[in-house]
């Protein structure tokens, strides 16, 4: 049985803190975990690569700051395929 990898861990760790309800910035992720591509540990959520599970994380950019927020949207799970993404820019 192989190790699981550190993108593994970051994952799971991304996916356990928007369960919680969580709104997930990049500097929430460098700081608690050590992830420096947030954005590609959602894009690997939201297209099942984990567990074959697509989860709805929902996205939207702070002007202000110029980076994305990102929360678990309704509802939570979407059936394999990815069908239903959604991404807010407002």
């Amino acid at each position: 049985m192989s190790r699981p990898s550190q993108y593994d861990s970051q994952r799971l760790q991304v996916l356990a803190a928007l369960r919680n309800g969580e709104r997930l910035t990049p500097r929430d992720a460098i700081s608690r975990w050590g992830c420096y591509r947030l954005g590609a540990r959602v894009w690997e959520l939201r297209h099942g690569i984990c567990d074959g599970v697509c989860w709805n994380i929902m996205s939207k950019i702070d002007p202000s700051q110029h980076f994305s927020i990102y929360w678990l949207g309704d509802p939570a799970v979407l059936v394999p395929g990815g069908i239903g993404l959604t991404t807010t820019s407002t």
